[in-house]
């Protein structure tokens, strides 16, 4: 992702921090409206893949506004809590409903 730095710079310093991260939540709720749709059937690939692709951009922004290690130590935790949950629900300890 690093070879978009220099273009998410370039929003961040026209138009802020506090706006680029009001963008990465709405990209995410874009990609949320998408998701569902897919769930229920609908052929939703390419906007699920544009949404992507914007989730992605707006993610690198905040690697630069936030700082990458605050938010690699949080995927860390957030890994292992994954890691947990897989190890759970192989061992029947863990239920997915739906």
């Amino acid at each position: 992702m690093k070879k978009y730095d220099p273009i998410i710079l370039q929003a961040i310093n026209l138009w802020g921090s506090g706006n680029q991260i009001r963008q990465a939540g709405e990209e995410c709720a874009e990609f949320a409206v998408r998701a569902f749709q897919h769930g229920r059937g609908r052929d939703v690939l390419d906007g699920l893949l544009e949404e992507a692709a914007d989730v992605r951009l707006t993610g690198r922004a905040m690697d630069l506004i936030l700082g990458e290690e605050a938010i690699s130590a949080w995927m860390e935790i957030k890994a292992n809590r994954l890691q947990q949950r897989v190890i759970d629900f192989k061992a029947g300890r863990y239920k997915i409903i739906g």
